[in-house]
């Protein structure tokens, strides 16, 4: 079964809603490496040791779902998940620009919604239906050309598993060349894109008074979730306190 074919954009984009849906108070609903890559890039996680250590967690959390669903697919299914250009004659070039194109669409459109910085609005709900519409429209567009995974753990899962399984056949393996760098560096480029633009165009809220605070801020006025690359610190930092103050201020000129 060759991936958006059978599967489709509908089941894939619906299964990315609910995904969202479980892990976003739990983790922050990263469940791609682009994604990963990019709140990295937002929240300097290269540069802390503590938030380093998650980032890794959070690719070896993600690449290990994956397998496991690939496999369980397998065991399942008599066909397996098979990500392959529609034509194989495609260069490697030209598979990795369409799927760069749509994964920094689908990044970008994602990493914005997630974050409280920029988000047009605080509700949850919202914010998830936004990451499943773009979803399946970049799939859609992508699927009959590059094959349309934008994900490169899953990618990596159904094409090596597929090569294990069928190893008689024709895999490919060439193609998680363009099927890997593409969404890392379209993550990364989103990432920038929000850290040095958009943030700093985006008119400042009391609430939200620091670009890097996220939902770590929430977390600390009202307990609410955990930031986008989870719970780092123990403390808040005199930035952190300083921006809480001004929070709560404004909480109690609002009461009034």
């Amino acid at each position: 079964m060759q991936f958006g074919y059978k599967t489709g954009p509908d089941i894939v984009s619906a299964g990315l809603f609910m995904a969202i849906l479980l892990t976003y108070r739990v983790s922050g609903s990263h469940l791609n490496w682009g994604v990963t890559f990019g709140v990295a890039i937002v929240e300097k996680a290269f540069s802390d040791k503590d938030k380093l250590k998650a980032f890794f967690a959070y690719l070896l959390g993600q690449t290990a779902g994956s397998y496991l669903g690939v496999v369980i697919i397998e065991l399942l299914n008599d066909e397996s998940v098979h990500m392959v250009p529609q034509d194989i004659g495609y260069s490697l070039f030209y598979v990795l620009l369409i799927e760069f194109t749509f994964c920094w669409i689908f990044l970008t459109i994602y990493l914005h919604a997630k974050s409280d910085w920029v988000a047009p609005s605080q509700d949850f709900g919202l914010r998830a239906f936004t990451m499943m519409i773009v979803c399946y429209a970049c799939t859609a567009m992508s699927q009959n050309i590059s094959g349309g995974p934008l994900n490169p753990n899953i990618a990596l899962a159904s094409m090596t598993v597929h090569a294990i399984t069928h190893s008689g056949e024709q895999n490919n393996l060439i193609f998680l060349i363009s099927y890997i760098t593409a969404p890392i560096l379209s993550g990364v480029l989103a990432g920038a894109f929000l850290r040095h633009f958009a943030i700093k165009v985006t008119p400042a809220t009391p609430a939200h008074s620091s670009p890097f605070l996220g939902q770590k801020m929430r977390k600390a006025v009202n307990d609410s979730t955990m930031s986008p690359m989870g719970s780092m610190r123990k403390e808040l930092t005199p930035e952190e306190q300083s921006a809480l103050r001004q929070t709560s201020r404004f909480t109690e000129l609002e009461q009034r």
